[in-house]
This record gives C-alpha cells, sequence and structure tokens, in this order.
C-alpha cells in the first residue's frame, strides 16, 4: 500500500522500534542539555553510542555531538 492511500504524508519517515528520532530530523537542545548546547539547533545524523544517545550535527559545529535524547526536542516545520 503506497503512503498516499494509507493517510501517511510522502515527507514523514515511519518511526520503527523505540527510537526518538530518525536520521534527517530537526532538533533543538533543550534546558535538560549542557549549558554548550542549551537552544543550539541541528541535524540527527545517526544513533548511538548509548542505547539514548543521538549523533547531531549542530548549526555552525564541523564535527557532530552525541547528546541523550532527553536533551532534544523534535522541531516541526510548517
Amino acid at each position: 500500500m503506497s503512503r498516499e492511500k494509507s493517510g501517511l504524508s510522502a515527507r514523514a519517515p515511519q518511526r520503527k522500534g523505540n527510537w526518538k528520532f530518525i536520521a534527517g530530523d530537526r532538533v533543538r537542545a533543550n534546558e535538560k542539555a549542557p549549558g554548550d548546547y542549551e537552544e543550539l539547533e541541528g541535524v540527527i545524523t545517526g544513533r548511538g553510542p548509548g542505547k539514548t544517545e543521538y549523533e547531531v550535527l549542530l548549526n555552525g559545529q564541523a564535527e557532530p555531538a552525541h547528546l541523550d535524547s532527553d536533551w532534544l526536542d523534535l522541531l516541526r516545520i510548517g
């Protein structure tokens, strides 16, 4: 069944398993994040190394950071 027929948006990937985010999600570090990261925005590029961590390429940073899922909020676009 196609995404259109199932009622899913063609832009909205399905989340599988217990993962809070998927690669490509836009996120913002929230008030729980260490001070250096708080309020920074970026893109999820991968998972790990820890079970609840994500690799995030933050705006203006050359290297990805590894942040806990509780420190990140999904940004809604539109």
